[in-house]
């Protein structure tokens, strides 16, 4: 036994209680959770890459202050940045993730009007999931002006993207069943191109081409047991609590599928052995190769030696050439170019653009072929 096993089997021996001591009169319900969420260094997921909503500046799910002495230009660069969040285009260079922003303006809310108003003149915008608030906002007493500022963006969001959710009567799905299946496509793809692919194979289920009308996402499972596990807990203590993962041994991606269910497991209904093949090195090859690039646009344009690991990107690259031979033509023979260009370049890659761009060609090439190949399946 290592002394990492040795150290972490003694803790649980003695049950590391962590928090202050509950008075024996405390009748308030204790919670079930830990209060300190631990990770041991052996555990840290070393493969997975920091989210965005700026890149390199607003992290996802992050809180950020920005500070300076005054008219130094605080606010204008948080509208700017919230403008272009809520317009979902590049900041100054940066990509950015499109999202709701509501933006609470304390003093001088018609100044950020008029600078809203500015922004959307010069790029031409004129519908945005922006709102701005002002007004006297307390969160310390109550839940009153919390509740407000939900409804308010439950609102601001079903103005923003109401018509776009407008779907065929004869698909027999009303708004909130349109905006629920693309919350559960959003949840479960890892590139921008399976979104299709993924709400195929759901509606799929929907239709009930899988004789039983299940849709069996791992997105629902998470959801369901977030809402099991909160309703465990005291609200106060609903911050410590790891949103998203789904409990140990239920994930769909463990389960072995029946024979007779695994020709509708996809937005296409095939049932050769070869398809079957096909489409499964194909969608990890496309995860492997979001993968690459996000370790190159780290080694390159931030210099991360983390999340830009090269030696990641070597298992990255190796494993897609692997997968890529299960590929039809020309799969394999671009596989073998990207490990060309990988091999070649890689030394490079922190300070050559040329180098970062010869082995994005690649990536792109072979993505391109490889949702090409799931779209020709039949």
């Amino acid at each position: 036994m290592n002394p990492v096993t040795s150290l972490r089997r003694a803790a649980q021996l003695e049950g590391m209680k962590v928090g202050p001591a509950q008075a024996a009169n405390d009748n308030r319900a204790r919670s079930t959770r830990p209060r300190f969420d631990v990770t041991w260094a052996e555990e840290v997921d070393t493969t997975k890459a920091k989210e965005f909503v700026v890149d390199g500046v607003f992290g996802v799910g992050e809180f950020s202050s920005l500070t300076g002495k005054p008219g130094t230009g605080k606010s204008v660069v948080v509208t700017d940045a919230a403008f272009h969040i809520a317009a979902g285009t590049d900041w100054h260079g940066r990509d950015v993730k499109r999202g709701l922003v509501v933006y609470y303006a304390a003093e001088r809310k018609k100044l950020t009007e008029r600078r809203v108003a500015a922004l959307s003149t010069r790029h031409g915008t004129t519908s945005l999931p922006l709102a701005i608030v002002g007004g006297k906002l307390d969160l310390t007493r109550g839940l009153r002006d919390a509740e407000e500022l939900v409804r308010l963006m439950l609102d601001n969001f079903h103005a923003a993207i109401g018509d776009r959710m407008t779907v065929p009567a004869a698909r027999g799905l009303d708004w909130y069943q349109v905006l629920t299946l693309a919350s559960l496509v959003e949840k479960e793809a890892v590139l921008e191109e399976e979104k299709p692919l993924i709400a195929g194979v759901y509606q799929n289920r929907l239709d009930g081409k899988n004789g039983h009308l299940l849709l069996e996402a791992d997105p629902t499972v998470i959801y369901a047991n977030d809402t099991v596990e909160l309703s465990k807990l005291r609200f106060e203590d609903w911050k410590l609590y790891n949103f998203g993962m789904p409990p140990e041994g239920v994930s769909l991606k463990n389960v072995e599928l029946p024979a007779e269910l695994e020709a509708y497991n996809t937005y296409r209904n095939e049932k050769t052995e070869i398809n079957h093949n096909v489409r499964a090195a194909a969608f990890e090859t496309l995860k492997n190769l979001g993968e690459t690039q996000i370790i190159v646009q780290y080694a390159h344009f931030q210099k991360d030696k983390k999340l830009g690991d090269v030696r990641l990107g070597w298992g990255r690259v190796s494993l897609i050439h692997d997968l890529a031979q299960v590929l039809p033509p020309p799969g394999p023979q671009q596989a073998d170019d990207l490990l060309t260009a990988w091999r070649n370049n890689v030394d490079a890659l922190e300070d050559s653009s040329d180098a970062m761009i010869s082995i994005t060609d690649e990536i792109q090439k072979l993505r391109l072929t490889t949702i090409d190949i799931l779209n020709n399946l039949r």
